[in-house]
């Protein structure tokens, strides 16, 4: 039983990504989540226990950062 469920948007934007980074993580089964229906919910506490988990700086493609001039 949910106490508290929220939907992948509303946990989009405590986390401060995408609601579709949100249905990623889910499926990736970082962020626990239940179907119901064609949605899934996610519990408030786990969106907050996630943004507070310190993650690296990064990009969008995710290769590592270099300099135009090759250095």
């Amino acid at each position: 039983q949910m106490t508290d469920p929220i939907t992948p948007s509303e946990a989009a934007a405590i986390i401060g990504v995408t609601a579709r980074r949100i249905r990623a993580l889910i499926l990736a089964g970082r962020i626990p989540a239940r179907k119901f229906g064609q949605i899934h919910l996610i519990e408030r506490s786990a969106a907050v226990a996630f943004r507070s988990i310190p993650r690296p700086p990064g990009n969008r493609t995710g290769r590592a950062r270099t300099r135009k001039d090759g250095k």
